[in-house]
């Protein structure tokens, strides 16, 4: 019985991983940091970088707050699952999985430079100057 619910665990925490690195580190350490570049370039507004900061702190504090909650009416629960090393495991597996997937598959980099791409382009700057970008006075 115990292995059944450690790997059920195991299962939950490795979903529960790719799903909070995938709203956390994803934006934070990819959209942040190309959309100050394009900021800093001034290829996009100002703006465009708040997407990529304020949805990883909605993502946190909600998960925060189910877990506080968990913590305050089910403790028991909550000291099972926090001690628990099938979803520590799962967690930390399902974390590396998202980031090895980033940083190996040639498609997932595509799509997320397509993806960060259609979501900076309400806040793409309007170039000025002549057809080669530069100033025609």
């Amino acid at each position: 019985m115990t292995f059944a619910v450690e790997f059920c665990l195991l299962v939950a925490g490795f979903l529960l991983g790719i799903w909070f690195t995938s709203m956390l580190v994803v934006p934070l350490f990819y959209g942040a940091p190309r959309a100050l570049i394009g900021i800093f370039r001034r290829t996009l507004e100002p703006k465009a970088i708040v997407p990529h900061i304020v949805a990883p702190m909605i993502w946190t504090g909600f998960l925060c707050l189910c877990m506080l909650g968990l913590a305050y009416f089910w403790d028991r629960a909550f000291e099972y699952l926090r001690t628990s090393g099938g979803f520590n495991f799962g967690q930390a597996l399902g974390t590396v999985w998202v980031i090895a997937h980033i940083l190996f598959s040639s498609k997932t980099r595509a799509d997320l430079r397509v993806e960060f791409d259609n979501s900076v382009a309400p806040y793409l700057m309007a170039k000025q100057g002549g057809l080669d970008g530069r100033s025609c006075s």
